[in-house]
């Protein structure tokens, strides 16, 4: 079962909100249960009711529960979740209970998320039936660590996102470089090419003063690229040739070569802190590389705790949402090591449900696969008029099933997908994200 819980000190309340649960025991004859939640603090006479999902062995409440509590109460207290099956007019039977000390529990002004084990009642006289204490217990790891996978994963997809954003900077950063490079052996070309003019060319750059429109037979160059043309494109033996001319050069071509210079060494320097940054954004991408992989070793350590290691199989599942048609895609691809049910083989098939606000909007099964537990299906189903909005509402319901000709067909395993209702709600919110696209993810098949 998943619940969360948040305590507001200023009044003394207590709100425990009851998600959902799923894998319960079939408490009736048809092989289903009319589930019901009870909550309670002890010590406390308060109690509240969730309404009864009937015929359902995997009831979503979505239901809150506001108890008052005391700060007095909370180190001999503990929170009492009993799972009731309906059975009116008859009474209603205990299908299992939840005890948490409230001690153990974080209790802050923040919604805390927990994921627990229902304990059954039967068998509660044999002598190796878990204590009350040990159980409690049990349902305090498995609920941090829940949490703890989640957060995990959650840290996982950021570091991913910065990660790509390094990358960016990182390709930026050397597009830079390389136009960096480019300028600085331009301007170096045209350095080379002042320094190889004649002396007598400099030296008469000093006279500031004289006419540059004279008519004393002067060759006038006004800027470093006119003398770095007239260096490249003529011969300068020929200027230097007529004695009776003098070659007299402006200031501004002094100016142009120490503000050459002056940019050269300023493109050196920019050139140092490009290569600065640049190895800034490497060391950046190598940690990043390695937190990224750290914390794919946590995950893989944490999901056989968390997640059942199913011995139903698993199949392949796509999402898309296509925003402008407003369509809603769902397509089975595939299963693998799908459990055998008629000896060693099975006939299996899918029966696909999606709910919108707990209610079945639509139904479809994809074709069946006789004798075969690697089942290819690629049946592709679509509902039509859905808006982004009705997606924050929606789940997606799988049963695989046995296909059998004689008998009534027999359930393999289920899952679910959706925003607080499924098992993995990753799927669903990577295909929010990237809208048009099919995301395929792999399922596990879970007990129904």
């Amino acid at each position: 079962m998943r619940f969360s819980l948040e305590y507001l000190e200023a009044s003394n309340k207590l709100h425990a909100t009851i998600i959902d649960a799923w894998d319960l025991p079939p408490m009736d004859k048809n092989g289903k249960s009319d589930p019901y939640v009870e909550v309670s603090v002890r010590p406390g006479k308060e109690k509240f009711t969730t309404q009864v999902k009937h015929n359902s062995l995997n009831p979503t409440f979505n239901e809150t529960a506001i108890l008052p509590l005391s700060p007095n109460d909370i180190d001999e207290g503990e929170i009492v979740i009993k799972v009731l099956d309906s059975d009116f007019p008859l009474q209603d039977e205990l299908i299992g209970i939840i005890r948490l000390p409230l001690n153990a529990l974080d209790l802050s002004p923040s919604p805390k998320h927990h994921t627990c084990l229902i304990l059954h009642e039967k068998g509660k006289n044999n002598r190796h039936a878990m204590s009350s204490l040990d159980a409690a217990k049990l349902n305090l790891k498995i609920s941090h660590q829940t949490q703890e996978l989640l957060d995990l994963q959650a840290q996982l997809r950021t570091v991913h996102e910065n990660l790509e954003e390094v990358r960016e900077e990182s390709k930026k950063m050397r597009t830079r470089k390389v136009d960096l490079g480019i300028n600085n052996l331009r301007l170096k070309t045209e350095l080379d090419a002042l320094s190889r003019l004649p002396q007598s060319v400099l030296d008469g750059a000093s006279d500031d003063g004289r006419d540059e429109n004279s008519s004393s037979g002067k060759l006038t160059l006004s800027t470093s690229q006119d003398i770095v043309g007239s260096c490249l494109g003529q011969d300068i033996s020929k200027a230097n040739s007529n004695s009776s001319s003098s070659i007299s050069i402006p200031s501004a071509v002094r100016k142009s070569s120490r503000k050459s210079e002056k940019a050269d060494r300023n493109l050196e320097v920019d050139h140092t802190k490009c290569d600065e940054l640049k190895k800034h954004l490497d060391d950046c991408i190598k940690n990043r590389e390695e937190e990224v992989e750290e914390l794919k070793k946590k995950v893989q350590t944490f999901k056989p705790i968390i997640l059942d290691e199913t011995r139903n199989g698993q199949i392949d599942v796509g999402l898309a949402f296509l925003v402008d048609s407003e369509i809603f895609r769902i397509k089975i691809l595939s299963g693998s090591k799908i459990r055998a049910v008629d000896g060693d083989s099975s006939d299996p098939y899918c029966k696909i449900k999606v709910y919108h606000q707990g209610k079945k909007i639509k139904s479809f099964e994809t074709t069946v696969k006789w004798k075969n537990l690697s089942p290819e299906w690629n049946d592709d189903f679509q509902i039509k008029d859905i808006t982004s909005n009705e997606l924050i509402s929606m789940y997606v319901e799988i049963v695989v099933l046995d296909k059998n000709k004689v008998r009534q067909d027999q359930p393999i395993g289920q899952l679910r997908i959706g925003p607080n209702h499924g098992y993995v709600d990753q799927h669903w919110e990577e295909m929010l994200k990237t809208p048009g696209q099919l995301v395929v993810k792999t399922h596990a098949v879970r007990d129904m």
